[in-house]
């Protein structure tokens, strides 16, 4: 986690916005505090939420903002979890 914490420090020095999504943000997004997006859930909505800022501008916000997946990508799409797993 030292790690998470020092690329998000990085980014800072270099004037750069950090984004983090993952398992471990999903299960305790209070641990990343440096971070000034957090993306929680499965790609889906959310993942359409926080692209969106950054198309406005790559300046950090002023607050951390969070986006959790209502509807992930696979639901949106009319597509069942097999379909994420099977062989092509």
């Amino acid at each position: 986690m030292a790690q998470i914490h020092d690329i998000a420090d990085r980014a800072k020095a270099a004037g750069k916005v950090a984004a983090l999504g993952g398992p471990s943000v999903s299960a305790a997004q209070e641990t990343y505090p440096d971070n000034d997006y957090l993306h929680t859930g499965e790609l889906g909505d959310a993942t359409d939420r926080l692209i969106a800022p950054l198309d406005e501008s790559i300046a950090p916000p002023p607050q951390q903002m969070r986006f959790t997946t209502k509807v992930p990508y696979f639901l949106a799409k009319g597509l069942s979890r097999k379909h994420l797993f099977r062989r092509r």
